[in-house]
């Protein structure tokens, strides 16, 4: 996604968007499954996820308009 509005965006008037669509992203993600083996357990390294909404404001020109939702829970 964040890619698709890099190139869309400079070109656009309007941005309509959600805030943190996600956090926080699989740091190494894997091609494939990850399959169940014996053991049961699996860890994931995580890592901040690029906020799309705040790049796309701090980024937009006078004629630009950039309208976005959040619902957090705290």
């Amino acid at each position: 996604m964040e890619a698709h509005v890099k190139t869309h965006w400079p070109k656009s008037d309007l941005f309509v968007g959600a805030a943190a669509v996600f956090d926080w992203e699989v740091a190494k993600p894997k091609d494939q499954k990850i399959k169940k083996t014996t053991a049961r357990d699996l860890s994931l390294d995580l890592r901040a996820s690029t906020d799309i909404l705040a790049e796309v404001g701090s980024t937009k020109k006078k004629s630009q308009r950039v309208v976005g939702f959040a619902a957090d829970t705290q």
